[in-house]
């Protein structure tokens, strides 16, 4: 996975840095955690990785598995880190924040993922939602939805957090989930 901020101009890099294990490796969403630093999610086929994994998940299931990393202030490391997943393919596609910090994770996959509290669930679906603490140790809910048959079929598009405790999810068969 590659991280590279570029200054408001777009004329110059600021900072790059490569992320990657002993095999295929992508990030496809980052979102500032507004003290410097950032979240990124992706996906990873390795099971080594050139930093600690610190966070809820410590270890790949096998295979693809979703990844969520907070690189701190000066991108120099990465300071929380988790894997997403299970024994099947899994990607995280979108991170967002809320007002308090609180980070959520939107992805697919295509084994039975992880279920905690009572959200909207739909057993079996191939798209997940987690939501951790800022320190990535700690997940506070974790859901599936789709139409309870794997694979995915649902391909998000978009994913936004608001204010007023809506998660809103846009793609073809995209939904709305109220978390309150």
């Amino acid at each position: 996975g590659l991280l590279i901020k570029m200054d408001a101009q777009l004329s110059a890099m600021k900072w790059g840095t490569f992320i990657g294990g002993d095999t295929t490796d992508v990030l496809f969403s980052v979102k500032p955690d507004g003290k410097g630093g950032v979240f990124a999610a992706g996906g990873t086929m390795s099971q080594a990785l050139p930093f600690e994994v610190n966070g809820w998940k410590r270890a790949n299931s096998g295979g693809a598995e979703g990844i969520l990393l907070h690189f701190n202030e000066s991108i120099s490391s990465v300071d929380a880190a988790t894997f997403l997943g299970t024994d099947k393919s899994d990607q995280a596609y979108f991170v967002e924040l809320d007002g308090s910090g609180d980070v959520y994770v939107l992805g697919q996959t295509k084994g039975n993922y992880y279920i905690k509290g009572d959200r909207y669930i739909n057993p079996g679906s191939g798209q997940f939602l987690q939501k951790f603490n800022p320190d990535l140790r700690t997940t506070q809910w974790s859901t599936v939805f789709g139409s309870g048959t794997l694979p995915s079929n649902i391909s998000p598009t978009a994913f936004l957090v608001s204010d007023c405790n809506n998660i809103y999810i846009s793609g073809w068969g995209g939904s709305s989930i109220n978390q309150s």
